[in-house]
């Protein structure tokens, strides 16, 4: 990203897909494109009969691009624009709080340069954007935004977001003012972080426990996550407002449960745990230990210590014992095959390991799994099977 805004020079995009081929006549009217948020407008007169009108979808180029890009060329020259009109219906996410002072279509010249056109028209009930043209490649774009505009964190995680332009916007600038005064189109340049000077405030817009913290720094800030709850309005909102514009720049931060539980494969078969059901913790010897009951079974598993690294099953303390529900006959499984003689191959690794509170993750592998009838009374050895497992579980105690 560059420190201070240059013009942007970028090649050509290229074609990706079919081209929409649309015959036209002097009666004009009005075409959609398959598949793809344009509309061509005609105006009657603006083309010969035989004329032909492509839309080819192109790689996008522009800065402040949002969404796919177009080509608009005819076979035989128009009389008058048409006009090309984005839905930008599906792409909210991508799009601050107030497009009409943040949202416009670009359109490339012959040397490269893609141009920012303010004279545009905006219909935020139907959400399109329009401008009039004869040919060349469009796209929909944005002048300042918020980056990331969506993102997806879990608890106890955090993310920088940036107030970024792709024109050159001197302090005191409205954004606003670009489109009100339907000036001539401007150039857009490489993204760059905006001039502090600009910035006025951040507001982040949460409730509950679950609501995390803001720390501003400028044109930038920091966005971190509560420890383990959601926020109450999920996804969060953050606004950042420049000094001169009422209208301010939005992101919004979708705070995602994180994933707990085990999780255990006997062949194409999952049993689930979830981390209520599942005990674990550090016992008087040093090792660690779980435990869990639930609707799918019951089970324990041991290893040597509270650390991470990889812990092959012994005969001492790293063992390993699961009795699932739904097996006929019921069957317990172990880390020891050929009747509880040897040892199987396999080990748990884990990846993560914490304190009291903290979460403890891992992988496991039993290649040989003893399988025992718990059902006949008399113990009897069932032969073995492949078992795999994960978890990521609180610690509790």
């Amino acid at each position: 990203m560059s420190d201070q805004p240059g013009i942007a020079v970028r090649n050509k995009g290229q074609a990706i897909g079919a081209a929409t081929n649309i015959s036209l006549s002097p009666n004009g009217g009005s075409f959609s494109v398959t598949n793809q948020p344009i509309i061509v407008d005609v105006p009657a007169g603006a083309a010969a009969t035989g004329t032909i009108l492509t839309v080819q979808e192109i790689s996008n180029t522009s800065p402040g691009s949002i969404g796919p890009a177009f080509r608009i060329s005819t076979n035989t020259e128009l009389n008058a624009p048409v006009t090309i009109n984005y839905s930008y219906r599906d792409l909210l996410d991508s799009i601050g709080i107030n497009p009409e002072c943040t949202l416009s279509l670009s359109v490339q010249d012959s040397i490269g340069v893609w141009w920012m056109h303010t004279g545009r028209t905006i219909n935020l009930a139907q959400q399109v954007v329009s401008i009039g043209l004869r040919a060349g490649d469009v796209a929909l774009v944005t002048p300042v935004k918020l980056t990331p505009a969506f993102s997806t964190l879990r608890p106890r995680s955090e993310i920088e977001l940036e107030a970024v332009g792709t024109i050159v916007i001197a302090p005191q600038t409205d954004i606003c003012d670009f489109f009100r005064t339907g000036a001539s189109p401007v150039a857009m340049t490489e993204e760059y972080l905006l001039d502090p000077a600009l910035a006025d405030r951040w507001i982040l817009l949460a409730e509950g426990e679950g609501i995390g913290t803001l720390q501003p720094n400028g044109s930038s800030a920091v966005y971190k996550t509560a420890d383990f709850e959601l926020p109450e309005i999920n996804p969060a909102t953050i606004l950042f407002y420049m000094k001169s514009s009422p209208k301010p720049l939005s992101a919004k931060v979708f705070v995602q449960t994180d994933v707990t539980g085990l999780s255990i494969w006997i062949g194409n078969t999952q049993y689930l745990f979830n981390d209520a059901q599942v005990e674990l913790g550090m016992d008087n010897d040093g090792s660690m230990g779980m435990s869990w009951e639930g609707s799918d079974g019951m089970g324990s598993m041991t290893w040597k210590q509270n650390a991470t690294g990889t812990y092959s099953w012994n005969e001492e303390n790293t063992m390993f014992l699961f009795e699932p529900t739904g097996i006929s006959p019921q069957q317990a499984f172990q880390s020891f095959f050929n009747d509880g003689r040897t040892v199987s191959s396999g080990d748990i690794i884990i990846t993560k390991a914490g304190s009291v509170g903290q979460k403890i993750s891992g992988t496991l592998l039993i290649q040989e799994a003893g399988r025992t009838n718990t059902e006949s009374g008399n113990g009897e050895y069932l032969g073995s099977s492949k078992l795999v497992g994960t978890f990521n579980l609180m610690r509790d105690f």
